[in-house]
């Protein structure tokens, strides 16, 4: 009876020690035992470089680990010492895995919580659209430049029709997926987005809107929210400068 009780003790003690607090996050990292002794660099956005390292640790028996407190859902990346580019992932409260492609870094797994494993089913769709893009590049890159050299105009418009129509099928997939995922961290990501992409500002704002109010507390919903805000009142002025001229003296 005693060693009953002695081994649920035990697992009590294991599940508590296991368990996150509220604003605690642990990133796991699985990779190739020949990056064992590299540093694995936890970075932000900011910086003249474009990214601020927020922690390094080392990869100990092909793993790694990270520990710390976060107050919201925000960007983050990986970086691997010896490796090129970065693995995106959201930061946020909870037990966040990743899986580690050493030769390609943005094939990296995310998962463990919620949002990283919709980053990863987000990247997952849009990475098969890449691929074609690029391989339409690749294959389309020599006529491109023989019709371009000669001003052939009819086979450059009709290149870069066949090559919009994968673009729009990209911009679709992110529409699609702010539509069924208003939860997901990602989906304000590419809702501010579209300001880069010149999007009108009535589409961004049905994005925005149907977005969950979780999300919109975030200091990214926040920023879309003061952008659109701007935007509405810029396209405002503009109306009534129109008016404006128009009228009569």
């Amino acid at each position: 009876m005693k060693k009953i009780l002695l081994l649920l003790a035990a697992a009590t003690f294991v599940v508590s020690c296991n368990k996150l607090a509220d604003n605690e996050f642990e990133i796991t990292g699985k990779v190739d035992p020949s990056l064992n002794g590299k540093n694995v660099i936890l970075e932000k956005m900011g910086g003249p470089a474009g990214y601020l390292p927020v922690d390094t640790v080392k990869v100990e028996d092909g793993k790694f680990l990270f520990k710390g407190t976060v107050t919201e859902p925000s960007l983050h990346f990986v970086q691997i010492e010896g490796t090129q580019g970065k693995a995106e992932i959201v930061l946020e409260n909870g037990g966040i895995e990743l899986d580690v492609d050493k030769d390609s870094i943005f094939k990296t797994k995310q998962g463990g919580t919620y949002n990283n494993e919709k980053l990863y089913d987000y990247y997952t769709d849009i990475n098969k659209i890449r691929r074609k893009m690029m391989s339409f590049q690749k294959k389309n890159q020599a006529e491109m430049m023989t019709a371009y050299q000669s001003n052939d105009t009819v086979a450059m418009n009709r290149i870069n029709k066949e090559y919009e129509i994968i673009t729009k099928e990209m911009e679709g997939k992110s529409n699609s997926f702010i539509k069924d995922n208003p939860k997901a961290f990602i989906s304000v990501l590419l809702v501010k987005q579209m300001f880069q992409l010149n999007k009108p500002v009535e589409d961004i704002k049905k994005h925005y809107d149907a977005l969950d109010a979780e999300v919109k507390k975030t200091k990214e919903g926040k920023e879309v929210a003061e952008m659109l805000k701007k935007a509405t009142e810029q396209k405002a002025n503009k109306g009534n400068a129109t008016v404006g001229s128009l009228a009569p003296d």
